[in-house]
């Protein structure tokens, strides 16, 4: 440690001008990073918003272009499906693509209609805007030819023979028959155009659901540019569309190509690294690999905001990316900065300069009573410290002056004083050690913490709850972070939400039985716990929080709820559950719902025969194999000795019959030292709101009955008639030979000669097995 005749060069003077130019330079270094943070803040929200906004406006006009070509389909898709157009009648089916292309917008390239023949009829424009009619049939040898329009709309001189064309080989014609309903097509080059080309499939049916043909929207996709660059260019940014998972170009206001056409006329389609713009293409990359829509992304003229946002259709997926440079917004902040830390730099001089010629005036009484203060530690304790102001280095000398007086006082006392104090030690620390060995003799876990949450005091039985060895383990640190930092699942509890610090805050006692606390080893118990403040002179001053180990009580409490809803041999739902769940599914949503009612086959006859401990083990096979049929949803109970319902949702009468199989066929395999699980069910289907699901479990019920009465007894019998043909064969035997060891021998030795003859071999020899035990 330094002496104090190291400290006498030291200058209070220098010590607050020191301090003073410091807190002046971080107040104003604060103030101007606050303020122009927050400008520079507003103006990247500003231009966030405007590239959110620019590619809203970006799949407002796509969207709008994609649903041309839909809404045209919606409109006429039924004069061909319900008959209305005769496709035979060439000049009505000219008229009729004609008429519909003319009245539709522009960008409708063409319309047309493919047969499941190969036959293809339609209207297009061609590159000077005419429309001409499309026709490739037999008549064509299955070449596509272009017509000039007639003034009554009928098919003049055919004016291109574009070859061979099967419309049943083009991408839209694909995507329609694959998904069954209308879809987009993925972009394709156009038959005849050095263009891309989009389409709207609509797929036809009969009144048999047989496919006729599907109709086609067409649409270029080279205008979608020109509608990117009329919306960007006033915001000196660019945007750029691309298919998602390929990066195949669709649009892009650079006036990059999006394709490119080879030798042998077919398309290249380009990827979105042939724009050459880096940060398009880190915006893309990193929307891969985080899928976040927007980026603030480096320059060397400033920030780029990128917003990426998707465009989904049937068969579509693509990415709209829009960019808005932050230069043009921060010019005039930049000039703003300059300026104000100039006018701050001379503002601090001048300051300075009054503070520093200010506070020499003011502490030259100062020096005069730290000599006077040296002198007294020295020894001169007589000497007293005179009085120069009124102010507040006048009271510090009148302060000096009486702690001078009373130190001579305290010294002449100090001695009878300190023995006072030894004593009081004494008796203190006697009473802390009683009150130590009651608290560690105590059951339960108690621990005190601070005002903080920091832990002052444990007793052992909370040492040995928490698996820690020594109190220094615990004493001193945060007692959330110790013990109650996480959930059962592991999810963390902040600081803020944990009801032990809110009780520290609120200074209300708080007790829990729903939570965990965790162990030094990391494994977590259940808890009961209780919090309560003290207060000392009405001021709160600590808190003591004792807990328990109920992990055993919660784990009888789970399990009597569990057989509350389960039935206990095979873990399925009981009855009184099922009603619950019946209720929970009463609703729109769940139609329509299917019923399955189950019932093993003879189980009472496998009982008698084979004992209960058999029996159960078939119930408990057959409820495994309805675990593995049903799906996730599904709800499988059992309601009685044999019996079991199983309540499927959004699940109709065709998809029950199929699950239905699927179930028969899985129990057929189980089996039990040979024994076959044999069932009968029924099925119903609830599809209105309106009916009742009990009325339809007593319809399944009595389909599953009518199943049971109409098996017949055949070479196929059940194994419950197989069984019951045994017994009543041996039954027979013991009437014949006598019912006493002799006598069930002899019977038992009929039936293993007539078994494989006139009874199931496999089932015979487990009879025997078990008679003869």
């Amino acid at each position: 440690m330094k002496k104090p005749s190291e400290h006498r060069n030291q200058s209070v003077l220098h010590v607050l001008i020191a301090t003073f130019i410091l807190l002046l330079f971080v107040t104003v270094g604060t103030i101007v990073v606050v303020v122009f943070s927050n400008w520079y803040g507003s103006v990247r929200q500003m231009t966030s918003a405007l590239a959110n906004k620019m590619n809203q406006d970006i799949i407002r006009q796509i969207d709008s272009f994609m649903q041309v070509p839909i809404a045209n389909n919606n409109l006429n898709y039924r004069v061909i499906e319900n008959g209305i157009l005769n496709l035979s009648d060439g000049t009505a089916r000219d008229r009729f693509f004609v008429g519909v292309l003319r009245s539709s917008n522009r960008d409708i390239y063409s319309f047309s209609y493919g047969t499941v023949d190969g036959a293809y009829y339609g209207a297009r424009r061609n590159p000077d805007g005419a429309i001409e009619i499309m026709k490739n049939d037999a008549s064509t040898c299955g070449e596509s030819w272009y017509y000039a329009v007639k003034d009554d709309m009928t098919a003049g001189e055919r004016v291109v023979n574009a070859g061979k064309f099967d419309p049943r080989a083009r991408v839209w014609y694909l995507a329609a028959v694959q998904t069954g309903a209308p879809a987009f097509s993925t972009v394709y080059k156009h038959f005849v155009m050095d263009d891309m080309a989009i389409s709207a499939a609509w797929p036809i049916y009969g009144s048999n659901r047989e496919l006729k043909g599907v109709l086609g929207t067409h649409v270029l996709l080279s205008s979608i540019g020109n509608y990117l660059s009329n919306i960007v260019r006033p915001n000196s940014g660019y945007a750029v569309i691309v298919e998602k998972d390929t990066g195949y170009l669709i649009a892009n206001s650079l006036g990059s190509k999006n394709f490119t056409v080879a030798g042998d006329d077919t398309l290249q389609r380009n990827t979105i690294d042939a724009i050459g713009n880096a940060a398009i293409e880190e915006a893309y990359q990193r929307y891969l690999a985080s899928s976040e829509g927007n980026f603030l992304l480096g320059a060397k003229t400033g920030s780029l905001y990128v917003n990426i946002q998707e465009y989904r259709q049937p068969g579509l997926d693509w990415l709209i990316l829009s960019t808005v440079p932050e230069e043009p917004f921060t010019r005039g902040v930049q000039r703003s900065i300059r300026l104000s830390i100039l006018l701050m730099a001379l503002s601090l001089l001048v300051l300075l300069f009054v503070y520093v010629i200010f506070t020499r005036r003011m502490l030259k009484p100062l020096n005069r009573l730290l000599n006077a203060m040296e002198r007294f530690a020295s020894g001169e304790l007589s000497l007293r410290a005179g009085v120069a102001r009124r102010d507040e280095i006048g009271r510090v000398s009148g302060v000096f002056n009486r702690v001078a007086d009373r130190m001579q006082m305290l010294i002449t006392n100090l001695a009878a004083q300190t023995d006072e104090l030894q004593r009081t030690n004494d008796i203190l620390e006697e009473n802390r050690e009683q009150l130590r060995l009651i608290l560690d003799t105590t059951a339960e876990a108690i621990c005190g913490v601070d005002q903080r949450g920091v832990c002052v005091f444990c007793n052992e039985s909370c040492l040995k709850i928490l698996g820690y060895a020594r109190q220094e383990d615990v004493l001193g640190k945060d007692l959330h972070g110790l013990l109650h930092h996480s959930h059962r699942d592991g999810t963390t509890i902040e600081h803020q939400n944990c009801p032990i610090q809110k009780a520290l805050q609120s200074g209300h006692a708080v007790h829990s039985s729903s939570e965990v606390f965790w162990r030094a080893d990391g494994t977590s118990f259940a808890a009961e716990y209780n919090a309560v403040p003290k207060y000392k002179d009405g001021k709160f001053v600590r808190m003591v929080v004792t807990f328990t180990d109920i992990t055993e009580r919660k784990h009888d409490e789970e399990q009597i709820a569990f057989l509350s809803r389960h039935d206990p041999l095979t873990g399925l739902l009981n009855r009184r559950h099922l009603d619950n769940e019946m209720k929970a599914l009463n609703r729109e949503e769940a139609l329509p719902i299917s019923v399955l009612y189950v019932d093993l086959d003879g189980l009472k006859t496998i009982n008698d025969t084979f004992g209960h401990t058999f029996g159960d083990e078939l119930i408990t096979k057959a409820a495994e194999g309805m675990r593995r049929c049903c799906r996730i949803g599904d709800v499988v109970a059992r309601i009685g000795g044999d019996e079991f319902v199983i309540l499927l949702p959004q699940t109709d009468f065709a998809e029950a019959v199929v699950i239905a199989g699927r179930l028969r066929a899985e129990l057929s395999q189980q089996q039990i030292q040979s024994v076959p699980c044999s069932l009968s069910m029924g099925i119903a289907t609830k599809a209105e709101r309106s009916q009742k699901l009990e009325t339809i479990m007593e319809a399944a019920e009595q389909e599953m009955y009518r199943e049971k009465s109409g098996k017949n007894l055949d070479d196929d019998l059940p194994l419950v008639h197989r069984l019951v043909a045994i017994v009543e064969e041996y039954e027979r035997a013991l009437d014949r030979e006598g019912h006493d060891a002799r006598g069930r021998e002899r019977a038992l030795q009929a039936i293993e000669q007539a078994a494989g003859k006139r009874f199931d071999a496999q089932l015979a020899a487990l009879f025997l097995r078990i008679m003869r035990r």
